[in-house]
């Protein structure tokens, strides 16, 4: 290989999906008393939601 290869390589677009648990969601939406059926597959969580995902498991 040779450095001009490197140079024009170009890398090609890379998506990544993952799936979310909707427990998480739904138990702050029945605590906020929002309607649950807004999470379906696909959907986006609202604004800052997505902390729920990230705390921190207690030993």
């Amino acid at each position: 290989m040779q450095y001009t290869d490197i140079q024009i390589w170009q890398p090609g677009i890379l998506r990544n999906t993952d799936y979310l648990n909707p427990g998480p969601a739904k138990l702050l939406a029945a605590t906020l008393d929002k309607d649950i059926k807004i999470f379906k597959e696909g959907g986006v969580l609202p604004e800052l939601w997505h902390w729920l995902y990230f705390l921190p498991v207690d030993r």
